[in-house]
């Protein structure tokens, strides 16, 4: 039978809650994809039909938000370094227009895994091509 809920333990837990509080060894039960229950310390319930993932004192806590974003900038890392804004974006306005729908979805599935490598998990992107880009985001987000 699978687990009813997930528990992590053992995180250092940044809350969010309205005191701001840091918890630095504590525990946080998923249950139905929500959070269910947070606390300091051992979990103090019995664990059966619960999967326990111990993080060993990774931090924890809640996603990011990128609210601008150009995945298309993936493709030009390491080629423009040291130029001006301005230029830049003379650069890409040009360019932009000349994307395929291929260009789109390697730039955004590389934009994706460097997005939740960093704790990221809602972007605002500013892109062309945009069904491409859902599709590339969503397969490297599973």
């Amino acid at each position: 039978m699978a687990a009813a809920a997930t528990l992590i333990e053992n995180a250092v837990l940044i809350t969010m809650d309205p005191e701001r509080r840091v918890l630095s060894r504590g525990y946080l039960l998923i249950r139905d994809g929500k959070i269910a229950m947070i606390g300091p310390g051992e979990y103090p319930r019995p664990r059966d039909q619960v999967a326990v993932k111990d993080v060993h004192g990774q931090i924890v806590m809640p996603g990011l938000v990128n609210a601008h974003h150009h995945s298309y900038g993936n493709l030009l890392k390491g080629h423009m370094e040291a130029t001006r804004l301005e230029v830049y974006v003379l650069y890409i306005l040009a360019e932009a227009p000349r994307l395929t729908t291929e260009d789109v979805e390697v730039a955004c599935a590389l934009g994706s895994l460097e997005l939740l490598q960093s704790g990221c998990t809602a972007v605002l992107d500013h892109l062309l091509h945009m069904p491409a880009a859902v599709a590339a985001a969503q397969e490297t987000s599973v």
